[in-house]
């Protein structure tokens, strides 16, 4: 399994979609309840116009799902094939991240969190694009502000993800006073026009409200059990076995790449510690996930042995797809 997607082959990427689809077979084949349908209150007025109308209608919210995971795996590949984390262009960014968002099946149904990863990854992945660069990084600091406001409108709750991810700016070092000010009119640009928009038709004062009650709402948390317990712990030990390996080769790779790695593992260790929180739940797992799958593409391929290689993957994969099945 590792030697077919280690290959940067229209096969192995063309394989992407039926092993996403392969993992989504309990989701598409049981009457599961999205986390959207099942949590009323994080409804805000543009997702409830847009997809929160599918939200109940079971197989619907399905295919949206799937979709939207399909496009986080493109640019999770993308990400990884463009700064290299794996040392070379390979389909294991999308591979890995296809296996670790489909160990809960409540992960796997439709979320707003879904909607905003898409933005947040495409913000993440125009970071680091600035961070390669020399000249102009407001263009791509605007660019990335404006991606997470939007993604802000179907998900009340990534505004702590868009403060934590300009405190990513400065570790990437791209964070000056004028791209400061490109991030902020960023940000500010939708909500311009959103506001605007609720002014005209007298519904500001409720459309204001309903978004700080949604940024602020407790969550419900999700009993688990021995199974789903077993897949975290070794879902932890995968993560903490990146992230040592990882930190193991920062000294020998450049500034830059070196603060992106960082960058990445910060990611890991925030989406984490926010499951914790009363105010988010398992949809932070597609964070996690996503640049979980980053680290994993990186190390990964500096094992030495191919067999190795080959076990490790496989008993991972096999094991997620049983735990999706029980859970």
């Amino acid at each position: 399994m590792y030697s077919f997607f280690s290959r940067n082959s229209y096969l192995s990427f063309l394989a992407l979609p039926m092993l996403l689809l392969l993992y989504r077979v309990r989701l598409l084949t049981s009457d599961v309840i999205s986390q959207a349908a099942a949590d009323v209150d994080l409804y805000t007025p543009i997702w409830q116009n847009t997809f929160g109308r599918y939200a109940q209608s079971g197989r619907a919210a399905d295919i949206i799902a799937i979709v939207a995971a399909f496009i986080i795996v493109l640019i999770i590949n993308n990400i990884n094939n463009s700064f290299r984390f794996a040392g070379r262009q390979t389909n294991l960014g999308g591979m890995f991240f296809i296996l670790m968002s489909s160990g809960f099946i409540v992960t796997q149904s439709l979320h707003p969190a879904w909607i905003f990863a898409i933005f947040f990854f495409l913000a993440l992945h125009r970071a680091f694009s600035a961070a390669t660069k020399e000249t102009k990084p407001m263009r791509y600091c605007f660019d990335a502000a404006l991606m997470l406001s939007v993604g802000t409108l179907f998900w009340a709750k990534g505004f702590w993800l868009f403060c934590f991810f300009i405190i990513l700016l400065f570790v990437l070092r791209i964070m000056s006073f004028r791209s400061f000010l490109a991030t902020l009119l960023g940000w500010l640009t939708p909500i311009v026009f959103v506001v605007t928009y609720y002014f005209c038709t007298d519904h500001l004062s409720e459309i204001a409200i309903t978004y700080w009650r949604q940024t602020f709402i407790l969550v419900a948390f999700y009993k688990t059990g021995i199974f789903a317990k077993t897949y975290i712990v070794i879902g932890l030990i995968f993560l903490l076995v990146s992230i040592i390996k990882t930190v193991q080769i920062l000294s020998m790779v450049k500034t830059v790449e070196s603060s992106i790695l960082r960058v990445i593992i910060w990611c890991v260790i925030f989406f984490v510690a926010l499951i914790a929180f009363p105010h988010f739940s398992f949809e932070m797992l597609i964070f996690v996930a996503a640049v979980g799958a980053l680290l994993a593409s990186t190390w990964i391929q500096r094992v030495r042995s191919a067999k190795q290689r080959e076990i490790i993957v496989l008993l991972f994969a096999v094991y997620t797809f049983i735990v999706q099945l029980i859970v």
